[in-house]
């Protein structure tokens, strides 16, 4: 295949301006660009059509779509970005939500887990660079449970620590 598969997720919702992400990624021709549209029909609808794009509504499938990626681009670091790192797809963080979205990136980042891309211009980079890291076979094993447990605990601590 000449195309790398980007997948772009955002839960059921389909929240954090994806639309503007895909269409800045759409932008490479040397990417397709596969969108979990959640059951957000208005963005299938809207997403449906568009060149290197392929929109998919819901699905119970999702892990067969973070298997078959190349990278994920993901905007909260929840429970998605966790499924691709055991499917051991490369994930990266852009745009994440406030809140919890922007803890997670950085947490994950911190943890050497996944890349947080804070720059429109530095994702189709980061996606070729992750494309490249992942066949090399650099990446970490996010599998290791020991890993997982100390970036939730050194998250927790965060939480403890700024709780008056």
């Amino acid at each position: 295949r000449t195309a790398h598969i980007v997948l772009v997720t955002a839960g059921s919702w389909a929240v954090g301006g994806v639309e503007s992400t895909v269409r800045l990624l759409a932008k490479s021709p040397d990417l397709l660009v596969v969108v979990l549209c959640g059951r957000d029909e208005q963005l299938h609808e809207q997403l449906t059509g568009s060149e290197r794009v392929l929109a998919v509504p819901w699905t119970t499938d999702a892990a067969a779509y973070l298997s078959a990626a190349d990278v994920v681009v993901d905007h909260a670091g929840g429970l998605t970005c966790w499924e691709a790192l055991a499917s051991r797809t490369p994930v990266l963080l852009f745009r994440p939500l406030p809140g919890h979205g922007r803890f997670n990136a950085a947490t994950l980042a911190a943890a050497g887990l996944v890349r947080w891309v804070q720059r429109d211009e530095e994702l189709a980079p980061a996606v070729s660079v992750s494309v490249v890291a992942e066949r090399r076979g650099r990446l970490p094993d996010p599998n290791a449970a020991k890993d997982a447990v100390e970036c939730i605990l050194a998250a927790a601590n965060r939480v403890e620590a700024a709780v008056p």
